[in-house]
């Protein structure tokens, strides 16, 4: 299944030259995943990324949504990549996804944000299996 939005990310990323401005490129995704500091609890922790990540989605319906709380910027804006790409599919359009489109965009991220990009996915990854 083939990520509208996920291409559409990519080609930002793709279209910019310079490390600083790729950066804070990362960054300003977070504007797509807020800081809820509400769902903080043990119960929707993500292990393994690069700054505590905390992850709640609510599934119904027309769509999958996703809370996300990050100490760090640079994980929520990798969080808010991971927004953009798979909020509003159902469990079972998310369910049918070649996680390994998210490569492409893996290529621009640095390992500790690729490290948090690969924990936040297989969170996803658990929460549609359940």
């Amino acid at each position: 299944m083939a990520l509208k939005t996920l291409t559409s990310v990519i080609e930002q990323a793709r279209a910019i030259t310079d490390q600083t401005s790729l950066a804070k490129w990362i960054r300003d995704q977070a504007q797509y995943a807020p800081n809820n500091r509400s769902i903080r609890d043990m119960s929707n922790f993500v292990p393994g990324t690069e700054h505590p990540v905390w992850m709640s989605y609510n599934i119904t319906g027309t769509g999958v949504t996703f809370d996300i709380s990050c100490d760090g910027t640079d994980s929520q804006g990798v969080a808010g990549i991971i927004v953009q790409a798979l909020e509003g599919l159902t469990a079972r359009e998310i369910r049918a996804i070649d996680f390994s489109e998210f490569r492409d965009i893996a290529r621009y991220l640095n390992n500790r944000q690729q490290r948090t990009l690969n924990a936040l996915l297989n969170c996803v990854k658990d929460i549609i299996r359940g």
